[in-house]
């Protein structure tokens, strides 16, 4: 079981989604470094409200759909990159990035 903490303001089911791209990284790497396969995903959420809470989300194992999406996103980042076209992606890495305070702010879509 692959499993990611994280820490949250509210009881509530993480927005699927949002962790498809971190799940499917963490799956394909866990595949790469034991030739297994993973039996499942997991986040569990420490709930910072009043009365803390633990909670905790499954997923299924990774499929093949999961892994074609995940390389053409990367795939699509890499041209980008290669053509010299900078596409705004905000995440949560944007706090320890070089360019936080330079492209970043200053970009304006074209």
């Amino acid at each position: 079981m692959i499993a990611d903490f994280k820490a949250a303001a509210k009881n509530s089911e993480p927005l699927k989604i949002s962790h498809e791209i971190q799940l499917s990284c963490c799956a394909y790497l866990f595949r790469e470094a034991t030739n297994g396969e993973e039996a499942g995903l997991e986040i569990r959420s420490l709930v910072k409200i009043k009365t803390p809470q633990a909670n905790f989300h499954r997923y299924p194992a990774r499929d093949n759909q999961h892994f074609r999406q995940l390389f053409s996103v990367i795939r699509a980042y890499l041209d980008d990159l290669g053509s010299g076209r900078f596409v705004f992606r905000p995440s949560w890495g944007c706090a320890s990035c070089e360019f936080c305070h330079g492209p970043c702010r200053s970009w304006s879509g074209s």
